[in-house]
């Protein structure tokens, strides 16, 4: 691609964050069911190749964030599993036991729960934890998005999630705090 056709989807993009959303055009995502390894189908979302391409460019400033917001109690990290919280849980409790203290321990896998987390509740989490909010602002947008099921080539009516792009949008302008 040319530098200057670059320079322009640089600067297409840059404009978009200022925004802090997407054009109504490409405000989609196709939700396509792919086989699960062990039987059955789960959906992913397939989005527009502008919010990749945008994605792609911010990796290094959420990798950075990432680092420093890094909390030794967080299992949904790098290299770690549910499996082994659920094991050095396990051995902390036991290990109490058996020095004579009462131990009781629950776990939950909240894997499948982001689904159900207003995004305002991410949004104001995200501002909480420092995240960059030109980012976080984008990402929530493109998240809230409307939704068609492509089964077989036959699309679904869109379907938008529990808070929808313009609640969403408007959440997001009145707690955004300048940088």
């Amino acid at each position: 691609m040319p530098e200057s056709a670059r320079a322009e989807f640089a600067e297409l993009l840059n404009r978009l964050e200022e925004l802090g959303c997407w054009p109504e055009q490409i405000r989609a995502t196709l939700i396509k069911l792919i086989p699960k390894p062990k039987g059955g189908k789960r959906p992913i979302g397939l989005l527009v190749a502008l919010v990749r391409l945008w994605e792609r460019t911010r990796v290094l400033e959420v990798r950075h964030w990432k680092a420093t917001a890094f909390r030794s109690y967080n299992w949904a990290a790098k290299g770690r599993s549910a499996q082994d919280a659920v094991w050095k849980q396990s051995i902390i409790s036991e290990a109490a036991a058996a020095k004579g203290y009462d131990v009781i321990a629950d776990l939950y896998d909240l894997e499948k729960a982001y689904e159900a987390v207003p995004l305002e509740n991410v949004w104001r989490a995200g501002i909480k934890l420092h995240f960059p909010l030109d980012i976080l602002r984008l990402e929530l947008e493109a998240f809230a998005a409307a939704r068609t099921l492509v089964v077989d080539g036959a699309c679904a009516m869109k379907k938008y999630i529990r808070f929808g792009t313009k609640a969403v949008h408007m959440s997001l302008r009145r707690e955004a705090s300048p940088r």
